[in-house]
This record gives structure tokens, C-alpha cells and sequence, in this order.
């Protein structure tokens, strides 16, 4: 693990799931970490610490002018979809990173970090490697693509380096959000059938959140520039994550494994190789799905 002694380091979304992940990591690796949550997140007490800030208001973001300069601001705050509806989650996501950039230039911070979604690339039926055409299926990964221009357009003028980090299928003890993975723990836990649509062979490429830490910090100590994709570089089905889930808690698949009706993306496929990310900044997923299972459910208390 690099040391990041005496770097300043501004993390946005630090109550969220990737901004606490990323921040704690941070910290844990000597930088000096400023964790800033929204005025009405919900914060553990070992988040107490954040300073709550309201991105999209201007005159908030200003109140960070007598911090100083920062060696580094990582984005991670979003409206995630289902927070509001999806315009204003296009919107508000827009806003609050266009005046965070301002902020940026402003204060002529060393290196900006803004966590992106393999979502950008949509429902593509090859890997997707950076260079893949962007299609995004709904305004917030719409507003994620537009949140990578806006930063390279903004600070490219002011040599301030950039870099984007699509993030792909996170996941995690930190997870707050019902995904797959947390229905699939629980109800193997609780002994109840995991229900697949479809044939299950829809994948997705899942990644852990302590390599999704290591990432953010390998790009901040290399000044990265550019967009990279980061992922567990492992495309995994739904039938194959069930069994997975099914295993680590020693439930029989011949009675805990339930077909139900269609899945309108039965052909999807999530490939997001990594091998940018590794070239530029040395970053490579470490941690199997069976351990990420493993570890996440023991955290949860299901083991």
C-alpha cells in the first residue's frame, strides 16, 4: 500500500459508498483527508468528521476558499438514479460537479479524480475497452459522460490533470443500496430460494471495494490523466453469482435455485477490461468473488 504522507485530499460523497470506501483508504495511507458529505446525508459517527456541503449551491462550495490549496479532490457525491427523478438527477449531477470544477480552478488544486460508471458504455455486445463509443442507457450515465467532458473541457485550459475512473457493479460491506448481490446474501442466509429471470447467463462484471480503493489511490499517486475502466476484470453471471452465494452458505442449488419468467437483458454482458488502468497506474483487481462473498457477508453478520 503507497503512502500518500502529507498529501491534502478533498473527497466529495465521503457518507456515500465509494466516497467513504475511497476516503477511509486515504486515510489509512497518510494522506490528509477532508471527507465532505451533502447537508442531509445520513452519517455514521465515524463520519461525524465530514463537513456537510451542498455541492449545487455555489455559495456553499465557496465556504471551502479558506481550506487552502488542495493536492487533490476526488468526486465521488452523485445523485444516484431513483433519488429523484431521472432530469433531475441529470441536472443536479451536472450542477454540482460544474461548480465544483469552478472550485477547482479557483483554488488551482493539483489533480482532480472523478468517479465515473462503466454504465457510459450501455448494452454492447463486445468487452468494452476505454476507446469503446459511449451509450449510455439513462440520463444518469447520460450525465456521468457529460460530468468526463465537462472536466477535461474546464481544467485542461488550467493544466490542472484529470482523470475519470468507471467504476463498474461495485460492491462491499460499505454497500448500502439492495443489489443483487445483497438480495442473493440475504436470502441464501435466511435458507429462501434465489430467483433468476431468464436462463441467469446475463453478466456483469463485479468489483470489490477495496480494489476499487487501491485504484483511486494509485491514480492519485500517479497524477493520472484520461478515463479508465475499473472492474474485477471478470465477467460474472447471474447463475454463477447465485451458485456462488448458494455455496458460501452450503444451500443445495437442486432446491434453493428458482427460474422465473423473462429477462429483458438476457443478453447482456458486462466486459470491462482493465488493462489501461494497469499501464497507467499499476491497478489490478485482487480480490476473487468468492472472497469479496466471503468478506461482505461475514461484515453483514450472515456468517
Amino acid at each position: 500500500m503507497k503512502s500518500l504522507e502529507g498529501m491534502k485530499v478533498l473527497v466529495t460523497g465521503a457518507s456515500g459508498f465509494l466516497g467513504s470506501v475511497v476516503a477511509a483508504d486515504l486515510l489509512a495511507c497518510g494522506a490528509d483527508v477532508l471527507p465532505l458529505a451533502g447537508p442531509k446525508s445520513g452519517r455514521s459517527p465515524a463520519q461525524a468528521k465530514a463537513l456537510g456541503l451542498d455541492l449545487s449551491d455555489m455559495a456553499d462550495v465557496q465556504k471551502l476558499d479558506v481550506l487552502g490549496r488542495f493536492d487533490a479532490v476526488v468526486h465521488c457525491a452523485a445523485v444516484l438514479p431513483g433519488g429523484m427523478g431521472e432530469p433531475g438527477v441529470l441536472l443536479e449531477n451536472q450542477k454540482m460537479t460544474h461548480n465544483l470544477l469552478e472550485w477547482v480552478i479557483r483554488a488551482n488544486t493539483g489533480h482532480f479524480v472523478l468517479a465515473s460508471t462503466c454504465r457510459v458504455y450501455g448494452a454492447q455486445s463486445s468487452a468494452c475497452g476505454e476507446d469503446a463509443p459511449l451509450c449510455p442507457p439513462d440520463l444518469y450515465a447520460v450525465g456521468k459522460a457529460a460530468c468526463e467532458l465537462m472536466s477535461s473541457a474546464m481544467l485542461a485550459p488550467h493544466a490542472i490533470p484529470c482523470c475519470s475512473l468507471r467504476v463498474s457493479a461495485p460492491y462491499g460491506p460499505r454497500a448500502k443500496a439492495k443489489t443483487v448481490i445483497h438480495r442473493f446474501l440475504h436470502d441464501a442466509a435466511a435458507g429462501l430460494p434465489l430467483v433468476l429471470n431468464g436462463t441467469g447467463s446475463r453478466s456483469q462484471d463485479f468489483v470489490f471495494e477495496s480494489d476499487v480503493a487501491d485504484a483511486f489511490r494509485q491514480a492519485i499517486a500517479a497524477r493520472a490523466t484520461g478515463r479508465y475502466n475499473l472492474s474485477g476484470n471478470q465477467a460474472v453471471s447471474s447463475r454463477e453469482l447465485a451458485l456462488a452465494a448458494l455455496e458460501l452458505f452450503g444451500r443445495d442449488p437442486a432446491t434453493h435455485l428458482v427460474f422465473a419468467g423473462a429477462d429483458a437483458q438476457e443478453n447482456y454482458r458486462g466486459r470491462f477490461p482493465t488493462d489501461a488502468a494497469f499501464a497507467a497506474f499499476g491497478f489490478s483487481p485482487r480480490v476473487s468473488l468468492k472472497e469479496g462473498l466471503h468478506r461482505t457477508a461475514t461484515a453483514w453478520g450472515l456468517l
